[in-house]
């Protein structure tokens, strides 16, 4: 058998540039450290540049968007950060798996569990629990509200 017949050495050219992939992880990388030294302006700019440069909606842009939600609480700019929030939550329809984003709300939603702003810790979950209903995540959904009533007083 003639393995080279087999073989696409068109696939493993340089002549076509550099992978979009491989520059959306570069810009992902490049802003995450640009957040680890605290330059959270320059941050913001460098995830919303993964974004743009995403052509559909993927995983360098969720990813994206949770650190833009993480550096927008920490700079307390939180109507920055349900906006963030609300466009991470348009890619868990499609754009990433139903585990790792289930995985990544309770991650985010635990990040944010430390605020002592009750109104913000509301409106966060009961915007989770729209985007749930649409996706009829029913354990998902019981999970969240069983987060929001430990977290969020009624009183």
């Amino acid at each position: 058998m003639n393995v080279v017949k087999y073989l696409n050495f068109e696939e493993y050219s340089d002549d076509s540039g550099s992978e979009p992939d491989v520059d959306l992880e570069n810009q992902y990388y490049n802003a995450k450290a640009l957040k680890a030294e605290k330059q959270f302006d320059s941050a913001l700019s460098a995830f919303q540049n993964v974004l743009e440069l995403e052509a559909e909606k993927g995983e360098w842009g969720f990813k994206a968007l949770k650190q833009m939600v993480k550096i927008t609480f920490a700079t307390n700019r939180f109507d920055d950060m349900l906006a963030y929030y609300r466009q991470l939550l348009t890619y868990i329809k499609s754009a990433v798996t139903k585990n790792y984003s289930e995985k990544s709300i309770n991650s985010i939603l635990d990040y944010i569990s430390t605020s002592k702003q009750m109104d913000l810790l509301q409106m966060f979950y009961e915007t989770t629990l729209e985007a749930l209903k649409v996706l009829s995540a029913t354990c998902f959904f019981f999970l969240i509200l069983l987060l929001m009533a430990k977290n969020v007083p009624v009183f």
